[in-house]
Order: C-alpha cells, then structure tokens, then sequence
C-alpha cells in the first residue's frame, strides 16, 4: 500500500492555512515525504500565487518530474481550490 499526504502539511502554516500551496517550500516536501516513507503527494493549486505554482509552467513540470525521480515520491491527484476560490461559472470571475 502506498501512503501519501496532502501538499502543505509537510510545510510551515502559510498566513494561519495549512490548506495553501506551499509556495516556498513546495521541494522540501518531496524529501520530507520520502524521509517520512510516503509515497504520494496531492498537489494544490490555489488562486493566490497560481502564476507562480511550478505544476502550470513547462518549466516547473520538468522540475517536478526530477524531483520525483530524485525521492521516489509522485504525484496521484491535484486538489483545484483554485475552482472553489474563484470558480469559472460566476460571470464575473
């Protein structure tokens, strides 16, 4: 069986959420998982700071690809709470 843990519990809380993409330490997760034998990461996109968020740039994929590579820990599932934070059937958003 293969355990995994949400994107951000391995982290510092970002502005008191523990539910937040980490933006800053968003890598050192790969390998406190791997130290903590967890195999699996759900990614989050939130809205705040989504530009910045590695998993919608080529660039940052690549890096996410190596850090798997490197720790053995992937990726199953994305948590979007970007869709609840501003969700794309409201008009105005």
């Amino acid at each position: 069986m293969k355990l995994g843990i949400m994107q951000g519990r391995l982290s510092p809380i970002y502005n008191g959420k523990i539910q937040k993409f980490p933006i800053h330490h968003w890598k050192s997760e790969f390998f406190i998982a791997n130290a903590l034998n967890l195999k699996l990461i759900e990614w989050t996109i939130d809205i705040e700071n989504f530009e910045e968020n590695p998993i919608v740039k080529t660039k940052g994929i690549i890096e996410i690809k190596n850090l798997i590579k490197i720790t053995g820990v992937n990726l199953q599932s994305i948590t979007t709470d970007c869709f609840m934070q501003k969700p794309i059937w409201i008009k105005n958003n």
